[in-house]
């Protein structure tokens, strides 16, 4: 009887440590609401090994967004920019609620090709996002005014 009920402590112990683990991430999620989201990111100033890129090529930044509910998964970004710049915005078409991500992309100088893509960085994965704050964009319409005020009738 005591080894069950050290198993039956144990295992609320565990529960208990589950459930506070995601209380603490979902509360850690921020939702900007906006048409027009500007996201920004660190730059990347070396491969994967910490060498300099060789000469004759450079990074570039390709930014992408996705609907959070209609493409949980992530499987059908949408590309948004190529840019050299360390900052993308992203205007969204419909209402929803959207992922932002980027890659980095190694470009030959000469002939503008893509070399190497790195994998994505997307805004709800903490690994990717400054101090672990995850983010993303939704976009509602306006919430139109309450009408018909009156006064009641005795």
């Amino acid at each position: 009887m005591k080894k069950f009920m050290q198993l039956v402590f144990l295992l609320v112990v565990v529960i208990l440590g589950i459930l506070l683990l995601f209380s603490a991430t979902a509360d850690a999620f921020t939702w900007v609401t906006t048409n027009q989201g500007t996201f920004q990111w660190d730059a990347v100033p070396a491969d994967g090994d910490g060498d300099p890129f060789p000469a004759g090529m450079h990074v570039e930044y390709r930014s992408y967004y996705v609907n959070s509910i209609a493409d949980p998964t992530k499987t059908n970004p949408i590309s948004v920019e190529q840019t050299t710049a360390l900052q993308s915005t992203v205007t969204f078409p419909a209402k929803g609620r959207y992922w932002v991500g980027v890659t980095a992309n190694l470009v030959d100088d000469g002939s503008g090709e893509v070399v190497d893509t790195s994998d994505f960085a997307w805004s709800d994965v903490p690994g990717n996002c400054l101090n672990g704050e995850t983010f993303g964009f939704q976009l509602f319409a306006t919430m139109p005014a309450p009408g018909g005020l009156n006064t009641p009738t005795p």
